[in-house]
């Protein structure tokens, strides 16, 4: 017979298969205690926001109607129409939609803090007559919630709601979404509309007039004369329009004589496409100052509104303005050649070619100062005119501006194919300098004569003496630089 002896310590023989059976078992175990648990404590969380809802089972869509009087003591009423909230009382005006949907989601989601289910006399919580009351109706009828005074611990309010005489302490903050005034409720958008939609903008103002179109090629100008339009001005001025807010209305019913509407300054027709194909019209008419500070304007609602004074200036009033006046455009990165051809009456002509490489820019035969080159290539890259002078102009009116031959020509190259030259990014010519009509310039391509803005003096030397004395190193600066009394140099020298 064999005798078998255990050893100490030894255990039974375990198989690793059965070992991880019994870890999978036990982690899915341990994972279902601990879904559940949060479930259930979501669904328990979930059951005491219900309970403590004022209005339970009303959802923002159900709202059909709100009635309030507003904190400036008018009675309103907010009606749904077509999915949509419309003023009907005090008057018929479209709502501003955040504030309306802030009124309509405090309604319905308010909650209480604490329940007095035995409260003393009413003017205790200030819930007497002097409360406010907001009512709102759905499908399945009517409900009022009445606003009394703040809670003296905590930032709650007491309310009460129906006729039930329970009163609760709700957050303040949905106590004072309720709380508006008529012109928080009203849309202060003086136009509303798609900007992608619009496809033709009729603009006038004293005696001119300008016409645009928008086709496949962008925008165009038809009238006064057939021209390309400047398509920054054109979605500048889109813009300012979409965004343009009341910032007060007349509802006084003024005659147009009596606020400048019989003779607008300003007046924008745009014509666009609605969602169905069809044609929609969006009119502004501004009118003059109602306090030296506002201007009555007509926009898409029957009643009046003010706006600021100094929005005037955000509508361009030229024909010129709304031409097309790009003198060049191009991307910054592109560029890798630069070349300033200056003509100077005494000095003669003078050429400053720069190079761009892993370095940056390096210019001979004189070194720009550091940073020059690559700020004027960024002006230049979408250089654009404040004004046109001419649509051409003689040998003489050339010389006079400036142009012939030009004070100096700017030239831009891309990256050389080979031995060849790379391609012309940009090619443009300015003439005199003026401080306050701005600076003569010309697009290589074209007869038009333009003005850019003076300040750009400040990046583009618009002449030889304003390249020896502010646009170089100071290695090649020399010690004839032309400067102000302050010590720094003339912008245009």
């Amino acid at each position: 017979m064999r005798l078998v002896v255990a050893t100490a310590g030894a255990g039974p023989l375990v198989n690793p298969r059965t070992t991880g059976i019994l870890f999978l078992v036990a982690a899915f175990v341990v994972g279902g205690v601990y879904w559940y648990e949060n479930v259930r404590k979501g669904q328990t969380a979930e059951a005491e926001a219900e309970a403590r809802t004022i209005f339970p089972g009303v959802d923002p869509e159900d709202v059909s109607f709100v009635a309030l009087r507003t904190s400036d003591g008018v009675d309103a009423r907010i009606e749904r129409r077509d999915g949509a909230f419309r003023l009907v009382e005090p008057l018929d005006f479209a709502v501003d939609k955040t504030t309306v949907d802030g009124v309509v989601g405090a309604l319905t989601e308010v909650s209480s803090e604490a329940v007095i289910e035995s409260p003393r006399d009413a003017d205790v919580y200030g819930l007497g007559d002097a409360a406010d009351t907001v009512r709102f109706g759905t499908d399945e009828g009517e409900h009022a919630i009445r606003l009394g005074a703040k809670t003296p611990v905590g930032s709650n309010t007491y309310a009460t709601r129906d006729d039930e005489p329970t009163v609760y302490t709700i957050p303040s903050y949905r106590a004072n979404a309720l709380r508006r005034s008529l012109a928080d409720l009203r849309e202060k958008r003086v136009l509303r509309f798609d900007r992608e939609s619009i496809r033709r903008i009729d603009l006038a103002w004293g005696d001119a007039s300008v016409t645009l179109e928008k086709s496949d090629g962008g925008w165009r100008m038809t009238a006064p004369l057939e021209d390309a339009a400047d398509e920054e001005t054109v979605d500048g001025l889109l813009s300012d329009l979409s965004f343009l807010r009341a910032e007060g209305f007349r509802d006084d019913s003024p005659s147009d004589a009596e606020v400048g509407l019989d003779a607008p300054v300003f007046e924008a027709k745009l014509t666009g496409e609605g969602a169905g194909g069809e044609t929609r019209i969006f009119h502004l008419l501004v009118g003059g100052e109602a306090d030296g500070a506002r201007r009555v304007v007509r926009g898409s609602e029957s009643a009046l509104y003010e706006i600021p004074s100094e929005r005037l200036a955000d509508f361009p009033r030229t024909v010129a303005a709304y031409r097309f006046k790009t003198l060049a455009e191009f991307v910054p990165s592109d560029a890798r050649q630069l070349e300033l051809a200056f003509y100077d009456p005494e000095a003669g002509a003078h050429v400053v070619l720069a190079e761009h490489g892993e370095d940056g820019w390096t210019s001979s035969p004189e070194s720009l100062a550091p940073g020059r080159a690559a700020r004027l290539v960024a002006e230049l890259s979408a250089l654009r005119g404040s004004d046109i002078v001419a649509e051409s102009a003689g040998p003489d009116e050339l010389r006079a501006l400036g142009l012939d031959p030009p004070n100096v020509t700017i030239r831009v190259r891309g990256a050389a194919e080979g031995d060849a030259l790379g391609p012309v990014l940009a090619e443009v010519s300015l003439g005199e300098a003026d401080h306050e009509r701005g600076i003569v310039a010309r697009r290589a391509d074209q007869e038009r004569i333009y003005r850019i803005d003076y300040a750009l003096a400040e990046h583009l030397p618009v002449s030889l003496e304003a390249l020896r004395n502010r646009f170089l190193s100071k290695e090649d600066e020399g010690d004839g630089g032309a400067e102000t009394e302050a010590g720094s140099p003339e912008p245009g020298r």
